[in-house]
Order: C-alpha cells, then sequence, then structure tokens
C-alpha cells in the first residue's frame, strides 16, 4: 500500500496512491493517480479497468454503443455549459458557483508547494500565500 500526498514537480499528479496485491495465481492493482484497477489472472490474461472514468455498451435494439462515466458526463457538462453561456441562459458569475475552476485549487496547491518548500528547507516552517 503507498500513499504520497507531495510529489517532485515534475511529476504528473499532485498525489499517488496505490495498492498492490499479489498471489500465485494472479495480481491485483489499484492506481488513484491514474483512476483505474489492473487485474492479471493465470488463464485469464490481463485487464485495465476504470469504471467510473468511462464504460460502454451496444444498444440492444438498434446496436448505438453508449457511455457512461465521469470521463464523458464532464465533458458533455462543458459543452452544456459553453452552449448556455454563447445563449445567454447562464452567467459567468453563476457557473463559478457551481463549477470547479481554477480559482478552487488554490488553497489545496498552496498547502502542497510549502509542504515541498518545508521540506526543500529542512522542515523549515513555510507561510502559505493565496
Amino acid at each position: 500500500h503507498i500513499t504520497n500526498w507531495i510529489d517532485p514537480d515534475e511529476t504528473s499528479a499532485m498525489s499517488d496512491q496505490k495498492i498492490n496485491v499479489v498471489g500465485t495465481k494472479g495480481r491485483f492493482q489499484a492506481d488513484q493517480k491514474n483512476r483505474g484497477v489492473q487485474i492479471v489472472e493465470d488463464g485469464q490474461g490481463i485487464q485495465d479497468v476504470n469504471p467510473y472514468f468511462s464504460s460502454s455498451w451496444k444498444e440492444t435494439i438498434n446496436q448505438n454503443l453508449m457511455f457512461n462515466g465521469y470521463g464523458i458526463k464532464s465533458v458533455l457538462q462543458f459543452v452544456k455549459d459553453v452552449q448556455m453561456f454563447k445563449d445567454g441562459e447562464i452567467e459567468l458569475e453563476t457557473l463559478e458557483k457551481i463549477r470547479p475552476s481554477f480559482e478552487v485549487c488554490r488553497i489545496s496547491s498552496a498547502v502542497i508547494e510549502a509542504a515541498h518548500q518545508s521540506l526543500a528547507q529542512q522542515n523549515f516552517p513555510v507561510k502559505i500565500q493565496i
């Protein structure tokens, strides 16, 4: 089990948590940073699963390919928001209150940066500036 909330500046994410279970007939790996699960089993091969990001299936009636999950939903919501803004149905100030933005990341990013600076200065306290 690996939990890491502070990574180097060059990393691909600000946090990295993993669980790795190895057995005689298979392996299970959960990777928070990559939002997925990998399962390897004797006789079954390898499976890379991310059920929450995106799943797809064919409709039984017309065989249309359908998608579900936060990956496609977030893209569709963004397109809807842009269209509503373009059509004058919603204002930017309203969207800023109900959608995530870079602004809401400032506090957690400042804490992570302060911890990084503190460690670089051998645990010297660092004042957070937002």
